[in-house]
């Protein structure tokens, strides 16, 4: 019995002896993990003020940028604002010389028209007495009239497809015109040669029933009336009696 008491008795000196060890350990160990809590304490405070930071720097390029763009485009507005003064003002400018050129057509109007009367009738000569012809003219003239207008108001305005267009009209337009003067003087023509035919045949009739009549009153003939005898056809004659022709006495 005394044997197990010693044993016990060392058992617990040993774990005296061992426990402040361990206790050493621990504190150690909660020292450790108290400085990499503070390490990462610190790193996190780091980090959120780098974020931070860089949250800062990105509103003022953010803000820099908002105001190149806003200077940018006060810039292009004002370009522009000038870019349309000047073309205004160059479309005023080319309004007022396209209302001198029109005003300047307008009164040569008659004499253009008088020398367009003239090469028509020098062109066509007769075949202007034709109505269907003159109608034809004058609705050619008018179209051309218009599409010349249009066109020198697309030239003055730039627009070029709108004036390439217009030439093309008035090309398609006279092509058109002389096909249907061609048409329409061929048939004024075979009129014209219908009615020398029928102005022939009233001629020869005429002249075949003047002929006629002519050899009715020949002497020659025998059907001459004889001396003397009144006549309807000579009231101021007389008879024998001294009488006119046609009274009684």
């Amino acid at each position: 019995m005394k044997m197990n008491q010693i044993a016990a008795v060392l058992g617990a000196a040993a774990l005296a002896a061992t426990a402040p060890a361990k206790a050493d350990d621990t504190d150690k160990a909660r020292a450790e993990v108290k400085e990499q809590r503070q390490e990462l304490k610190e790193q996190r405070q780091e980090t959120k003020e780098k974020l931070k930071e860089n949250r800062q720097e990105l509103q003022n390029e953010r803000k820099e940028a908002k105001q190149e763009l806003r200077t940018k485009e006060q810039e292009l507005n004002k370009e522009a604002k000038d870019a349309r003064k000047e073309l205004n003002k160059e479309a005023k400018e080319e309004r007022k010389d396209l209302s001198e050129a029109l005003a300047k057509l307008r009164e040569t109007r008659a004499e253009r028209r008088k020398e367009l009367r003239a090469g028509l009738r020098q062109k066509y000569g007769a075949s202007l007495q034709n109505t269907a012809i003159r109608e034809e003219l004058r609705t050619h003239a008018s179209r051309i009239a218009r599409l010349n207008q249009i066109k020198r108001i697309a030239d003055a305005e730039e627009k070029d497809k709108l004036e390439d267009r217009a030439e093309k009209l008035i090309d398609r337009e006279n092509a058109r015109h002389d096909k249907q003067i061609a048409k329409l003087r061929t048939q004024a023509e075979q009129a014209n040669t219908q009615a020398a035919v029928r102005n022939n045949a009233l001629t020869a009739d005429k002249a075949a029933a003047d002929k006629a009549a002519a050899d009715k009153g020949n002497p020659k003939a025998g059907n001459a009336p004889a001396a003397n005898t009144p006549s309807a056809a000579n009231p101021g004659s007389t008879d024998k009696t001294g009488t006119p022709a046609g009274e009684t006495r």
